[in-house]
């Protein structure tokens, strides 16, 4: 690509390593080391800066092959060269340690992106939580789960029903979290 042809600029190599991402997915083709070539590629060429779309990019190809340690690897390195990581960047580190069923990481990762300054909302939790489901650590599930009805972003009871579970944009793991919760919490009662 760098050899002949137009000169590629960051948002081919976005738009090559997000086809990779689409790709990976699939049962037959792992495509996310095509993505991390393609980013070697582009920082080699030292036309082209790297930004925080294309190491997302990147970590979204990684985490749809269930590539835990590249997606890892892809958000200290954006560290390391001061770019700005967003909450897109731990949610896709978190989502492919829910695939790789690395719950202990995904939490690690959590807390990362809470002392990055990073506001932590449904869906930063929603990726950690559905990490440790994954690995069916149940009483972690829950403290988070609890963690995120005291930061008020889900609510377990329905205002006019004492202990009705409101299970509405739950994934089907998280609202089995909530059930126990609601049933922990009754039998205290």
């Amino acid at each position: 690509m760098l050899q002949r042809g137009p000169v590629p600029d960051a948002f081919s190599f976005n738009s090559a390593m997000d086809a990779c991402k689409s790709l990976a997915g699939s049962d037959h083709c792992t495509s996310w080391p095509w993505a991390l070539w393609l980013l070697r590629e582009l920082r080699q060429s030292r036309r082209i800066k790297p930004d925080v779309v294309t190491f997302n990019t990147a970590a979204s190809a990684c985490e749809r092959g269930s590539f835990w340690a590249g997606a890892l690897a892809l958000l200290t390195e954006m560290r390391s060269l001061n770019l700005p990581s967003t909450p897109i960047s731990y949610k896709t580190v978190m989502a492919a340690c829910e695939r790789a069923s690395e719950w202990r990481v995904a939490l690690a990762v959590l807390e990362a992106m809470h002392q990055h300054g990073h506001q932590l909302e449904f869906t930063g939790y929603r990726a950690a939580l559905l990490a440790v489901c994954a690995s069916g650590r149940v009483d972690e599930g829950l403290a988070l789960f609890r963690g995120m009805a005291q930061e008020g972003l889900v609510q377990l009871w329905q205002i006019s029903e004492r202990f009705a579970v409101d299970l509405h944009g739950l994934p089907t793991e998280v609202a089995r979290l909530a059930v126990f919760a609601a049933l922990f919490d009754m039998a205290e009662q």
